[in-house]
């Protein structure tokens, strides 16, 4: 009876041994399966994605289980990729340091343990991309895993040209137009300075701006006959009883009139028979304009007969 109770107790340590050792194994894989997850979502969001150029790589991706103090992270690029390098390397993990050896980086964390679940990013790993796509499709496969056991795969594509070339051409443009065409002082007298006005208007996208000349074809006002009378232009300020002829004017819209031509008041500039620059803009401009104001004055003497004149105007853009 002694003997069968000894055996039965040796078999019931046996069964109890072989239990544990049981329990032992399921535990164990059960802590691995619960370490060795999956890092999703995960992403790697490459500059260029060209082949054989240089590409900035940025990594996230949810440290499921996370990342202890001074654990790690290993980010593989397969055969293809050449250079990587982590000069410019970041990561949200504090105080993360970067080693490269071949094509495999690791990212090691600082003292500050990442949270499981919370979001990692890696950013600016560069690398050459492959000269080509590889030999089933354009897709490269590139891991990802950390001491915690977790891991993942990311597929990127790898193209003969990423990039698109856009070309489009903008037409020179330039228009010009004169508010009157003709200009009347009606009756002079002696008694006061005769004025009228017109507008010129000037649009340009050239890139420069333009400029607005201006000729005369007298240099004065001429009596209609061979050997008429010309009351002169010139550069002076008008009075009543004194013979002068010329213009002044003022622009807006960005167009600006210089000297001689930007008095005031009676104040005129010459007109002569050689194109003199009357107002100038440096940018495009819409729409600008100038106001030329017409001042003639005679003497008690001038000779009595039709007085005429042409002044030309060139609107001229810096393209």
């Amino acid at each position: 009876m002694n003997t069968l109770t000894k055996d039965n107790l040796n078999k019931i340590k046996k069964s109890v041994l072989v239990l544990v050792l049981i329990l032992l194994v399921l535990s164990t894989g059960i802590l691995y399966s619960v370490n060795a997850a999956t890092l999703t979502p995960i992403s790697d969001t490459m500059s260029n994605q060209t082949v054989s150029v240089s590409s900035a790589n940025n990594f996230s991706f949810d440290a499921v289980s996370g990342i202890p103090a001074s654990g790690t992270v290993t980010i593989t690029f397969p055969s293809g990729f050449t250079s990587v390098a982590v000069t410019s390397a970041t990561s949200s993990m504090s105080g993360a340091t970067f080693s490269v050896t071949g094509n495999v980086v690791t990212v090691t964390n600082g003292t500050t343990a990442v949270t499981a679940g919370t979001t990692v990013t890696i950013s600016n790993i560069t690398a050459i991309n492959p000269s080509t796509a590889s030999s089933t499709s354009t897709q490269y496969i590139i891991t990802i895993s950390d001491s915690g056991g977790d891991n993942a795969s990311i597929a990127v594509a790898i193209v003969t040209s990423s990039q698109v070339t856009i070309s489009a051409t903008v037409n020179p443009t330039i228009t010009f137009s004169i508010s009157s065409n003709s200009i009347s002082f009606g009756v002079l007298t002696a008694t006061t300075v005769s004025s009228q006005t017109n507008t010129l208007t000037l649009s340009t996208n050239a890139s420069k701006g333009a400029n607005i000349t201006v000729y005369d074809l007298n240099a004065g006002l001429l009596q209609n006959v061979s050997s008429g009378h010309l009351i002169a232009s010139s550069t002076a300020t008008l009075s009543a009883g004194t013979e002068g002829y010329g213009i002044n004017g003022s622009g807006a819209g960005g167009l600006t009139v210089v000297s001689p031509y930007n008095g005031t008041g009676d104040a005129v500039g010459a007109l002569v028979k050689t194109a003199q620059n009357l107002a100038s803009i440096s940018v495009p401009v819409s729409g600008g304009t100038v106001t030329v104001n017409y001042l003639a004055a005679i003497s008690a003497v001038t000779p009595a007969g039709t007085y005429a004149d042409t002044i030309t105007y060139i609107a001229t853009g810096n393209f």
